[in-house]
């Protein structure tokens, strides 16, 4: 028999919410920053949410190795928005 213990019932609606929510969302605000837009506020709200929630997550990787690698990648993309935001940003502000 599978013991199933809360953090697999956590990571799995983590990911589920990942890949239904968020991951179509922040698709589409890299879409608009490829396109040299800037973040809205509404994006900006999101991204704040979404990197804050994740800090609460450090212990459930922790505990569940085995999902570094993903965190990892998926940190790195927000990293890159973020990256291109203000690039963006600063392209937009210069004289």
């Amino acid at each position: 028999m599978i013991e199933f213990d809360s953090d697999t019932g956590v990571i799995t609606e983590l990911l589920d919410r990942f890949n239904h929510l968020h991951y179509p969302r922040v698709c589409d605000i890299k879409s608009r920053l490829d396109d040299g837009k800037l973040l809205q506020q509404a994006d900006i709200d999101f991204l704040i949410r979404v990197i804050a929630s994740s800090q609460n997550m450090r212990g459930l990787v922790e505990r569940n190795p085995e999902y570094k690698p993903l965190v990892a990648k998926i940190s790195h993309f927000y990293y890159e928005i973020i990256e291109e935001a203000v690039q963006n940003e600063s392209s937009y502000n210069q004289p």
